[in-house]
């Protein structure tokens, strides 16, 4: 995201141990100058996105404190915490994504909540300031979430990876603030953590990977357009380092086709699995 204005990609930051959320200003080369931050009490999860509709990038932030700190850019790389500074939701958030579900184009917040196995949705005013919250059961330890449109309806559905139950949950929106309370349930691996949303085999559909951090690998499920998903042919799971985390997709060798790196907790290194061959 460009955080000052300058068409060049800088970098936000929560750093957990340091209680501080940071913006990282780059170059334009790949170099970033020294970062700027903020206090802020455990900060885990984090989303970028203009919630007060000016134009600026913000930065919300899940809290061990069970609430999302505020943080409103101000277009010249630096933040300020907005008024009220956090919004509560459930026990121990842990990722949180930002997304317009009720169609009025105002940003709204959706988090996971590890320790009472729900999600809050929170929908937004438009000026910074969220309205009541909505929870939904989950499977149990839910921690990472995505939103896009899985079954082509124009409404963002939403994907929540069970770390305990070793599942995701996949819930079709209505379009109307809420998603159907009854959700797909994806059998992954052993610790599934966070997901990731992408055209894997450039057929047109959203597909879906997965951290598995007890497992050491990440799951591939390939999408059929209609909210459903199935794991790809002869392998579904690809080892990775000790305890993967993170999650990302990107053309990181300029072929075409989406690759994906994972974060390797425990091993303290990145697994990158480059997409040789359209997946099937």
């Amino acid at each position: 995201m460009d955080f000052n204005g300058d068409q060049k990609l800088d970098v936000a930051v929560a750093n957990l141990t340091g209680n501080t959320v940071s913006l990282l200003i780059g170059d334009g080369t790949g170099k970033y100058a020294a970062p700027v931050s903020i206090g802020f009490t455990g900060p885990s999860g984090l989303a970028v996105g203009d919630v007060n509709g000016d134009g600026k990038m913000d930065v919300l932030v899940t809290s061990t404190t069970n609430a999302v700190g505020v943080f409103l850019g101000s277009g010249a790389g630096t933040l300020a915490a907005a008024t009220p500074p956090a919004v509560p939701v459930g026990a121990n958030p842990l990722d949180l994504v930002l997304g317009d579900i009720n169609g009025d184009t105002k940003l709204d917040l959706i988090a996971t909540n590890l320790n009472d196995n729900t999600i809050s949705i929170r929908l937004g005013n438009g000026n910074g300031t969220f309205g009541a919250t909505a929870t939904m059961a989950t499977n149990a330890g839910p921690i990472g979430i995505a939103l896009a449109d899985l079954n082509a309806d124009k409404f963002l559905d939403l994907v929540v990876a069970n770390q305990t139950a070793g599942n995701a949950s996949i819930y079709l929106g209505t379009g109307s603030g809420n998603f159907f309370s009854t959700p797909t349930t994806l059998t992954t691996a052993a610790g599934t953590r966070y997901v990731v949303v992408s055209d894997l085999n450039r057929d047109g559909l959203l597909d879906l990977a997965f951290t598995n951090f007890s497992a050491n690998n990440l799951g591939v499920y390939l999408g059929n357009g209609q909210g459903s998903f199935a794991g790809v042919t002869g392998s579904t799971l690809f080892g990775t380092g000790a305890n993967p985390i993170g999650i990302a997709a990107g053309d990181f060798n300029g072929d075409g086709n989406q690759d994906l790196v994972a974060s390797d907790f425990s091993a303290a290194t990145l697994t990158l699995l480059l997409a040789t061959e359209q997946c099937k």
